[in-house]
């Protein structure tokens, strides 16, 4: 709790109320009236026994003068026995005797009681800075504003030169800290001096003390801790004010400290995001947020900026160990207890600042790599494009000479040969063509446009029933058990050695995994699905799971999960189906593995889709 009295109001005036000043006292006088009678009932003896005389009638006034005086003088030293003749409080003495009386009545009674004692901070300072008489028009005007909020069975008493103490009996600690809130805006009304501050600790008996001595230490406790709280508040606004008039000064050192690092900063950090800095760190209020935020959104750009100039992120962090030294080390040495709380938070923004331009260099540093990894990837790439048209050139030759041969031999089977000469022919010209297949694949992936397949209208059912043919040896080799589920038949306008070189690489990698179950059946199952999107051929194998740490690279060059393999495979693929307006996915469980070859239809463009998943209802309805 901070209490400072505010600038709203008028001028300071003595406060009104149920009592009245008189040169800073308020006394009775009984003493003087009790005397006055006193010295009268003399004189009138006095005179009635010496008979009237001029003599007689003198010694009689002087007797009523003597008995005027010493009633006067009882009645001021009764009011001092009690009262602080400054600001007509009670004093130390009297109240202490009276709070232990209050005490043995709350306790007899059964009802509470509060004490508050209240402290004028830096009173020494307004004192030294405008004047006693000021300090003292100061104290009676505190403590008679202080006396008029309080309730009339309620003692205020001065404890010492800037510190009070109020003692209400029958009240709680919530009706006590009404009282504080009253006397507060009552200040604000009657004062105008904006730089008084006070400091208030609360203590009820006898929850906290059932002494004079253990509640005034109580009450203290608290006091001094808002004591310290506000002298941390006023150093805070301080240390910002002192920062923000020396900025221009600590803008230039840190300037000279980092040009010895990085000659060329000087030249690329201006005065106004410097500005935008001091903002960010030294905004309390409202628009901190707004300066954060702003800030913040200009750090990636910056970063960005920063990065190109090659500053990297150590230096960074050099420069600000820099600014922390500075905003450590520039402040006004009489901040007396020194703000460490307001230089923490100060240095605490500086943090986050550096962790969020640490998190944007390491997200441009992944931005690098991968960079540098598709560089080095189409470097590869080239390099097997080379390879495959060197590869092409050699083998296509002699591939034509075979096919040649095959032709003439052929032509040349005699009538009566064996039927077997005419199978053996066949299955020549079909590893012929798998060959071939293979080879157009390589130079479609490697973008080397030697052979271009054309696009013809396709079915779809009739493609995959021929390659499952070819591959029907192997299956029956592997043990492998086969299902096919057509529930469609459909036709495609594609590229048919390509769509075969697909679909055989999917069935034998399907094969391939199979080969790893040791101790299970070896399944296979084939799903033929349409939607009103696309079409759908599913492959699935009951085969190992996909590793999870493989499955986003998996359609990527050299990525395998083969001891032998080349990573090229389904790379390969994909490229395949998305140059026929298809594509294709894969999902893997503990159970089952599955690619599905998609085929968008003509009203669906490929580039402008969304990958669209076959009905698994009706995929698994069928098995």
């Amino acid at each position: 709790m901070k209490w400072k009295i505010s600038e709203e109001g008028g001028v300071g005036e003595e406060p009104s109320g149920d009592f009245a000043w008189r040169g800073g006292q308020h006394f009775t006088m009984t003493g003087t009236i009790i005397l006055i009678a006193a010295s009268l009932t003399v004189a009138v003896f006095f005179v009635s026994s010496h008979g009237w005389s001029v003599w007689t009638v003198a010694i009689a006034f002087l007797m009523l003068l003597l008995g005027l005086l010493a009633g006067r003088r009882y009645d001021h030293l009764a009011y001092l026995a009690k009262k602080d003749d400054l600001t007509d409080c009670y004093n130390r003495r009297f109240i202490r005797g009276m709070l232990n009386r209050l005490m043995r009545q709350a306790q007899n009674n059964d009802r509470p009681l509060c004490i508050a004692l209240i402290d004028l901070d830096d009173f020494k300072q307004i004192n030294h800075d405008l004047g006693q008489l000021y300090g003292d028009h100061l104290l009676r005007t505190f403590s008679g504003t202080l006396m008029a909020v309080c309730p009339k069975d309620a003692y205020v008493s001065r404890l010492g030169d800037d510190e009070f103490v109020v003692i209400a009996p029958d009240l709680d600690l919530e009706a006590m800290e009404g009282i504080i809130q009253s006397f507060h805006q009552k200040l604000k009304l009657t004062y105008t001096l904006s730089d008084v501050r006070y400091s208030v600790g609360i203590a009820q008996y006898p929850v906290h003390g059932d002494s004079y001595e253990a509640l005034i230490r109580h009450a203290e406790q608290q006091m001094y801790g808002m004591k310290w709280t506000n002298a941390q508040e006023e150093n805070k606004e301080k240390y910002v004010r002192y920062i923000r008039q020396n900025q221009q000064q600590i803008t230039e050192q840190w300037l000279s400290m980092v040009r010895k690092h990085h000659e060329q900063i000087a030249s690329i950090i201006k005065s106004e995001e410097f500005a935008i800095l001091f903002d960010y760190l030294l905004d309390f209020d409202s628009n901190g947020a707004v300066n954060r935020q702003k800030l913040m959104a200009s750090l990636p750009d910056y970063c960005r900026f920063l990065y190109d100039q090659g500053i990297t992120s150590e230096k960074i962090s050099l420069f600000m160990t820099v600014m922390r030294h500075l905003l450590i080390g520039n402040n006004d040495a009489e901040l007396e207890p020194f703000p460490i709380h307001v230089v923490k938070e100060v240095i605490g923004r500086l943090d986050e600042l550096e962790t969020e331009i640490n998190r944007q260099y390491a997200r441009l540093e992944v931005i690098k790599r991968e960079n540098d990894m598709t560089e080095l990837h189409e470097d590869r790439l080239s390099l097997i494009g080379k390879m495959a048209a060197s590869m092409a050139h050699e083998i296509r030759n002699p591939l034509t000479s075979i096919k040649g041969f095959l032709k003439l031999i052929r032509a040349n089977i005699p009538a009566d040969a064996s039927p077997n000469i005419e199978k053996y022919i066949n299955i020549i010209e079909s590893e012929f063509e798998n060959i071939h297949m293979q080879i157009t694949g390589l130079l479609s992936f490697s973008k080397k446009q030697i052979i271009e397949e054309s696009f013809s209208y396709l079915s779809a059912n009739q493609l995959l029933h021929s390659m499952i043919s070819l591959l029907s040896p192997r299956l029956i080799n592997e043990n492998v058990e086969l299902k096919i589920n057509e529930r469609e038949v459909f036709h495609i306008h594609g590229q048919k050695v390509a769509l075969q070189q697909v679909i055989s690489n999917i069935l034998n990698n399907g094969i391939d995994a199979l080969s790893m179950n040791q101790d299970r059946e070896k399944r296979m199952r084939i799903d033929i699905c349409s939607d009103e999107r696309a079409s759908y051929i599913s492959i699935s194998n009951n085969g190992p799971e996909i590793p999870h740490e493989v499955r986003g690279m998996l359609f990527k060059p050299f990525t395998t999960t083969k001891e032998d393999g080349t990573g090229l495979g389904l790379a390969i693929c994909k490229q395949i189906m998305e140059k026929n307006n298809g594509d294709i996915s894969f999902e893997s469980g503990p159970e089952e593995t599955t690619f599905t070859l998609i085929f968008y239809k003509d009203n669906v463009r490929s580039d402008a889709r969304v990958l669209p998943e076959p009905d698994k209802s009706v995929l698994r309805s069928t098995v």
